[in-house]
Parts: structure tokens; sequence; C-alpha cells
């Protein structure tokens, strides 16, 4: 005959054994869910590094319709609402006129004047210009930093045209306008302009001059500083806008 004990000691296991299975339960469940996150986390900072900058041209020299085709290309690469950036790697002043190119292109396409972001840099062996392409979401950094223009050009020792004059090439032209000009009128004040304004007649030309005196003192330029001339270019109606430095006055 088996006896049965009742007393306290025998009713605890079954309590505390499901009590321990519970705990060992929720622990599993606790470590998976922190795999889980460690993995979650591991996934996403793999695609982080997957998702980057990437150079999509680079080139010394190109023709004006060749340029074309090149910013067409980057524009192309950027329907997925990543940003496009322009570096270029040549003295100032060749900086100032290929970024003026580029814009040049822009507009004639009908993309946005101000669609790239530009960053300029010392000349070197490397590319004068490239084109990249920078993701939606991702921080470009310091390499991509849009350069502040200030328009100076201290290396500057000869006349320089600004307009485009007598040019036959129809793709992305320099891109011209007042405001450019003044631009650089304010940044090297020691510099002063000539306009060489080819008219019919002497009425188109002094309206012309009131015209353009009106824009530059809207920008910040005495019109003192600009010599106006009217010349023939072989019967063609043309301007030129010159910077001339000091020592060429």
């Amino acid at each position: 005959m088996v006896a049965y004990s009742t007393g306290q000691k025998n009713k605890m296991p079954y309590p505390q054994y499901f009590i321990d299975d519970l705990k060992d339960r929720t622990d599993i469940v606790r470590r998976f869910a922190a795999l889980g996150l460690l993995l979650v986390l591991a996934i996403d900072g793999l695609s982080q590094e997957k998702i980057k900058a990437v150079q999509i041209d680079g080139f010394s020299r190109a023709s004006n319709d060749d340029l074309l085709a090149r910013v067409d290309n980057l524009w192309s690469q950027l329907t997925d609402g990543s940003s496009g950036v322009v570096i270029l790697r040549s003295s100032t002043l060749a900086n100032y006129l290929n970024k003026r190119r580029i814009e040049g292109c822009n507009l004639m396409r009908r993309y946005p004047a101000d669609g790239f972001t530009f960053v300029f840099e010392k000349e070197s062996k490397e590319y004068q210009v490239e084109f990249w392409k920078v993701p939606k979401g991702i921080s470009p950094g310091s390499q991509f930093s849009p350069t502040r223009l200030d328009y100076k050009l201290p290396e500057l020792r000869r006349p320089l045209e600004l307009t485009s004059s007598m040019a036959v090439d129809e793709f992305c032209p320099t891109h011209f306008d007042i405001e450019w000009y003044a631009n650089f009128l304010n940044g090297n004040p020691t510099f002063r302009g000539k306009a060489v304004l080819d008219t019919k007649s002497s009425k188109t030309f002094f309206r012309k001059v009131a015209q353009y005196r009106r824009q530059l003192l809207q920008h910040g330029i005495d019109s003192r500083r600009i010599d106006f001339i009217r010349r023939r270019f072989n019967g063609e109606t043309n301007e030129q806008f010159w910077l001339i430095p000091l020592k060429q006055r």
C-alpha cells in the first residue's frame, strides 16, 4: 500500500516547474527579438553602404555639342530624385566659364538653370570636369559642398570678353546676361568694363546704352565704369562685353 503525502513540499514542484518554463520561454523570445533587431540594423547598415554617390562622367575638354550630350546624359540619370553635382578643376576663370557653359546647356534644353551643384577645385592632372549623381536621402559629404562664388579674378591680366560674339556653334554657348557681368565687376572693383554694340542706327545705340546703364545700376555698378562703343561687325548685329583689368586701362 502506497501512502500519499498531502504536505506542502509535494505540492510545490508542479507550479514551480511551470514558472521556470515560462521564464525560459520568455528569455528565448527576448533573445530572438534581440537577434532580429541586430539583423535589421546590419541589413540597414549594408544598404546605407551600398547607396553612395556615383561618378557619371569625366572629361577635360568638350565641344559645345559634345557638352550638350553629356549634360543630357547626366539629367537622364537623375529621374529617381537624385541630385547632380559638377566638380570643376581648373583656373578660377576657367571654372567660371565652364560653369556658365553648362548652365547654357540647361537653359537651351529647358532644364532648371540652377539644377546642378557646382564645386570649384584647384587645377590638377585629373579630369577638369566631373559629373556626379548623389542619390536622394544620403548626405553627399564635404566633397560635394557647393562653392561660394565671389567672382574674384586675381589672375586676369588681359582684357576678357564674357560674351560669345561671332559664335557659330549653336550648342551651349557661354550664357551671358547683365547680372553675371555685374557680378564680376562687383567682385573686382579695380576692373573697368567695355561694351561694343553693333547697331544699325545711332538712335538704337543710345537707346541700348541707356537700357544697359539702368540694368547695371540695379546691380550696384556705377555706369561710369563702363565705356560704350558703337562698331559694325561685318554688317552683323552683335554685342561684346569686356572686363578690363587695371593694368590694361
